[in-house]
C-alpha cells in the first residue's frame, strides 16, 4: 500500500457488490481507483440482485419480504466477480446476507443475518478478513451496534462520510471522511469522468498533504 493511499482514512467505500456484479464493467470501474494506487472497501451483499442498471436504489420501497423474494441469486452464481475479488488487495465488507433494513429489525434476527453472511464471506473469500459491517441503507439500531459488538465487526454507516457520487468538486476536508460510492451508479447516473477527475484532485490533496509534512 502507498503512502498516499494510507492517508485515506477509511479507504473509499464500494456498496452493493453482489451477485447480479457485471465484472467487466466492474474491472473497468476499479481500474479508475488503481489508476491511483487507492484501495476500496467492498461492501457485499450474499443475496441478489441489489444494483439497478437504471442508476435508481428502488430496493427499500420493496420492504423486507419483498427484498427477500426479490433478492433469489447467491453471490456463488457469480464466480467471476468472487475471483476478481480474491485477486485484489481491497478489503471486504459485509453489506447484509439480505439487503433488509436493519434499523427495524431484532436482537436476534440481525444476529442471524450477519452470522450466515460472514460465514458465507468466509468461505468465498477465504484470505480476506472481515472486519467491518456496512449497514443496507445506512440504517441500524441499538440491535445492531450489540451484534456487531459480539462479531468483533466496525460499523461503517453514513456518518461522517461524503456520498462521491453526488459530491460534485472535491475538497481538502474530505480526506478525513468515508468516501461512499455505488459503483453501478457510474456509466448511467453519474458519468465515468467525473469519478476520474475526483480522483485526480483527492489524489494531489493527498500529495500536498503529505508535501507538508516533510
Amino acid at each position: 500500500m502507498s503512502r498516499l493511499t494510507e492517508r485515506v482514512c477509511p479507504v473509499f467505500r464500494n456498496d452493493d457488490v453482489s451477485a447480479d456484479t457485471e465484472v467487466e464493467s466492474f474491472e473497468a470501474f476499479c481500474a479508475l481507483f488503481d489508476r491511483y494506487g487507492f484501495r476500496q472497501l467492498h461492501g457485499v451483499t450474499i443475496w441478489g440482485p441489489v444494483a439497478n442498471p437504471t442508476g435508481e436504489n428502488r430496493l427499500f420501497a420493496k420492504g423486507k419480504q419483498g427484498i427477500i423474494e426479490h433478492c433469489n441469486r447467491h453471490i456463488e452464481s457469480n464466480p467471476e466477480i468472487i475471483e476478481f475479488l480474491n485477486g485484489r488487495d481491497d478489503e471486504l465488507a459485509a453489506h447484509g446476507y439480505h439487503h433488509i433494513c436493519y434499523a427495524h429489525e431484532a436482537y436476534d434476527t440481525q444476529m442471524a443475518e450477519l452470522e450466515k453472511t460472514l460465514e458465507a464471506l468466509a468461505r468465498l473469500f477465504p484470505r480476506k478478513e472481515v472486519r467491518v459491517f456496512i449497514p443496507p441503507f445506512n440504517a441500524s439500531n441499538q440491535h445492531t451496534r450489540r451484534v456487531c459488538e459480539r462479531l468483533g465487526l466496525e460499523i461503517n454507516d453514513a456518518s461522517g462520510s461524503i456520498l462521491l457520487e453526488n459530491a460534485g468538486v472535491p475538497r481538502p476536508d474530505w480526506l478525513g471522511k468515508t468516501l461512499r460510492y455505488h459503483y453501478w451508479k457510474y456509466g448511467t447516473k453519474v458519468p465515468y469522468a467525473t469519478l476520474t477527475e475526483q480522483l485526480a484532485a483527492i489524489h494531489e490533496f493527498l500529495r500536498a498533504s503529505e508535501n507538508d509534512d516533510e
